[in-house]
């Protein structure tokens, strides 16, 4: 495995390993597995970001879908009369 170098010709540590490490691939360290911990306010945030955002795509789903039945009812009509 090569080095990968910056612009300014450093070597990046997180490229930095040597080959007989787990045929190639860079050992798991334990920096990685590091959780973050969020305060309670956070978490709520964060749930109701999530929920805000289910809740808009299905309203927007669903008028689209409203929209999309309606379209195919009047061009049935359409063709109906012709």
């Amino acid at each position: 495995m090569s080095v990968s170098k910056n612009s300014d010709g450093e070597m990046n540590p997180a490229f930095v390993w040597s080959p007989e490490d787990q045929n190639g691939f860079p050992p798991a360290s334990s920096k990685n597995s590091v959780q973050e911990k969020y305060e309670p306010k956070e978490n709520r945030r964060m749930l109701r970001n999530v929920l805000l955002i289910s809740f808009s795509f299905t309203c927007l789903f669903t008028a689209f879908n409203a929209m999309a039945n309606l379209q195919s009812s009047i061009n049935s009509k359409v063709t109906d009369l012709q």
